[in-house]
C-alpha cells in the first residue's frame, strides 16, 4: 500500500504546496514521479516537460520555457535535455534537482554555476539507502585505507550509460575519502586493454546489464584473508522517486547554493 499524505477534514495544510515542474515526465521515472507528487498535498505539479504525451495530467509540454512559475524543477530526463535547460533555469532562478545521468564535468560545472541564485542538487541516485551507503563507504575507506577496493553494479538491459552514475558517485566518495587519508586513487572502468597486476591505487568499476534489474551496487574491500562488502539492492524504481519526493521539499526551502545527498542525510537523521 502506498503512503499518501492526507489532511484531516476541516484542517488546512500548514504550508502552501511546493510548485513542481517535472522534466523527462513521460519516461518511466517521470510517470512514477508524476503519480507520487500528485498524490501528496505538499506539492502541486504545475508542468510536465517531455517530447511525447502520455495521457497523464497535467498534459505534457515540449519546452521548459512554456511552463508557468514553479519553485523547483525535478529533472529525470536525458543529458541533452538537461543541458538545454540550463539557460532557462538561469533565467528562472528556481531550485533544481537533477537526477539525470550521463552528464560530464562541463555540464555539472555549468549547472553548479546557477547556485549563486538558486539551490542546486545533482544526484545520480535519490535513494535514501544509497545516500547512507555512500556515507558508510567513506567510513569504511578511512578504516581500511590499505585494502583494495572494487565496485560492481548491475542494471536492466535498457540502461544506456555504463558504469552507472551511482557507481561513479560511490567511486568518487571512496576516492575522496582515500585522498583525505593521503592515498591517491584513479578510477578504472575498463581493464581489458591493460595487462599488468592490479595497481594498489586503482579503484575498478565493473558493469553488468540484463533483464529488468532496477539497480544493484556493491562496494567490496579486499584485505588479507578477509573481505568486506557494502551492498544496496533497488527492487523498484519507485524508491528513487520516493527519495526525490523528500529531497525536493527540503531543497526548495534552502538558500542558494550547491547541495548533495549527504547534506540531505544530515538534515533528516
Amino acid at each position: 500500500m502506498h503512503e499518501v499524505n492526507i489532511v484531516p477534514a476541516g484542517m488546512p495544510a500548514l504550508d502552501p504546496p511546493v510548485r513542481v515542474c517535472i522534466m523527462g515526465a513521460s519516461g518511466r521515472m517521470g510517470q512514477i514521479l508524476t503519480r507520487l507528487f500528485s498524490e501528496s498535498v505538499r506539492y502541486q505539479v504545475v508542468a510536465r516537460v517531455d517530447r511525447r504525451e502520455d495521457g497523464l495530467a497535467p498534459s505534457v509540454i515540449s519546452e521548459l520555457s512554456a511552463a508557468p512559475y514553479f519553485d523547483i524543477l525535478v529533472d529525470y530526463s536525458v543529458a541533452d535535455a538537461t543541458r538545454g535547460a540550463i539557460s532557462e533555469m538561469r533565467r528562472r532562478k528556481a531550485a533544481w534537482l537533477v537526477g539525470t545521468t550521463g552528464l560530464d564535468d562541463h555540464d555539472r560545472d555549468e549547472i553548479f554555476a546557477l547556485s549563486a541564485h538558486a539551490p542546486i542538487l545533482i544526484a545520480s541516485n535519490t535513494s535514501l539507502g544509497i545516500a547512507l551507503m555512500q556515507r558508510l563507504c567513506a567510513n569504511a575507506t578511512a578504516a581500511l585505507i590499505d585494502w583494495d577496493c572494487e565496485i560492481l553494479e548491475t542494471h536492466h538491459h535498457s540502461k544506456l550509460d555504463a558504469p552507472s552514475g551511482t557507481a561513479l558517485s560511490i567511486a568518487r566518495t571512496i576516492a575522496d575519502a582515500r585522498k583525505s587519508c593521503g592515498r591517491d586513487t584513479h578510477i578504472l572502468t575498463d581493464r581489458s586493454a591493460v595487462r599488468e597486476k592490479r595497481d594498489r591505487d586503482s579503484l575498478g568499476i565493473a558493469s553488468l546489464r540484463g533483464g529488468t534489474v532496477a539497480g544493484e551496487h556493491s562496494a567490496i574491500w579486499f584485505g588479507e584473508n578477509e573481505r568486506l562488502e557494502i551492498r544496496h539492492i533497488a527492487e523498484s524504481r519507485e524508491i528513487f522517486a520516493r527519495g526525490a519526493l523528500r529531497v525536493a521539499h527540503w531543497l526548495a526551502g534552502q538558500k542558494p547554493g550547491v547541495f548533495c545527498m549527504d547534506d540531505f542525510l544530515d538534515a533528516v537523521l
